[in-house]
């Protein structure tokens, strides 16, 4: 009997880096399944995690004081 990951091959297209809504798309899928870490959807989608993590950090403090 044929182990059936090995019985067939799966074969997709790469997401067009241009299209950027895909791209949020299919990591968004891939974070909320934990397929992947936010850290590496932010860095798929060009950010600096660390960076973006600090900038989000900041605006929540300055929300709560307004």
């Amino acid at each position: 009997m044929i182990d059936t990951l090995e019985a067939f091959d799966v074969v997709y297209n790469p997401i067009n880096q241009h299209d950027v809504k895909a791209l949020a798309d299919s990591l968004n899928i891939a974070v909320t399944n934990e397929w992947v870490s936010n850290e590496t959807a932010s860095i798929k989608m060009g950010f600096d995690y660390a960076i973006e993590q600090k900038k989000i950090k900041r605006e929540r403090m300055k929300n709560q004081s307004d």
